[in-house]
């Protein structure tokens, strides 16, 4: 199972079904990844991250440890990235309403209207 958070926009009333936790799309594809979800800034400062890091490591003869770097910005954007996305439409007008446990988005979205009929 999985959690879902349900935003709301605050002007036209839209429902956005967001997904919660790590991220294995993310975890790969990083910065590519945030750019798809329009992350802007987020996937410039991981581009650049890895960019500098390789040239600062090309420049010291260490370039082996370009690795770990990469790994570290793997790691960062898969435990992150989902929730720098819900951050992002927050600050476009969105209010998260609820958290919801299910096995898709689709059902996430129905239980979430059955839930709020029954109110």
């Amino acid at each position: 199972m999985l959690t879902y958070c349900i935003l709301k926009n605050n002007l036209n009333k839209n429902l956005i079904v967001a997904e919660t936790g790590f991220s294995i799309f993310a975890f790969f594809l990083g910065p590519i990844w945030g750019a798809f979800k329009k992350l802007w800034l987020y996937s410039f400062v991981g581009v650049f991250f890895l960019i500098s890091s390789n040239y600062i490591l090309e420049i010291f003869k260490v370039s082996y440890l370009f690795i770990f770097f990469s790994l570290l910005s793997s790691i960062f954007w898969g435990k992150f990235a989902r929730d720098l996305h819900i951050q992002n439409l927050i600050s476009k007008n969105f209010s998260p309403i609820k958290h919801i446990i299910a096995e898709s988005k689709e059902t996430a979205f129905i239980k979430y209207l059955a839930e709020e009929k029954n109110e």
